[in-house]
């Protein structure tokens, strides 16, 4: 069992099967979204709050990914290049992310969504990618 902190490196990210090429960073965000309730307390509730408090209850579950790379001409995983072919098909696309070792037997999956893809680049400088994923339907843990 690993000890200590965990590398930033070994969280990967896999697109189709893939994983994302030449990439620098990468965050995923597990998102809640609630519904709120405010309800009339019972009549024989003289407390000095009362009325004021309201419950809330999850109605929705989301997660997205983000990640940045570096474009590279002879990518042999999933690059810039790629990503556009998969974001113009405007299908889901299976997505799978785990840390480095375990990505055959504890990760995360699930159908997402492409909703951004970029390119920079800048006069005398490397040229990057940045793309956001967010999820389309129950993402699963394994095991």
């Amino acid at each position: 069992m690993a000890v200590g902190y965990k590398p930033g490196s070994d969280l990967l990210v896999f697109v189709d099967g893939k994983a994302i090429g030449h990439s620098s960073t990468c965050t995923i965000t597990y998102g809640t979204e609630s519904k709120e309730r405010a309800v009339k307390p019972p009549a024989s509730d003289t407390s000095v709050n009362v009325g004021k408090w309201t419950e809330k209850n999850v109605s929705k579950l989301t997660v997205q990914i983000q990640a940045e790379g570096f474009s590279f001409y002879d990518e042999a995983e999933s690059g810039f290049e790629e990503l556009r072919a998969l974001w113009r098909a405007a299908q889901p696309v299976l997505c799978k992310y785990a840390h480095r070792g375990e990505e055959a037997s504890k990760f995360e999956s699930g159908k997402f969504v492409i909703s951004n893809l970029s390119e920079t680049a800048p006069a005398g400088d490397d040229a990057t990618y940045s793309i956001t994923l967010e999820n389309s339907g129950q993402v699963t843990i394994t095991p």
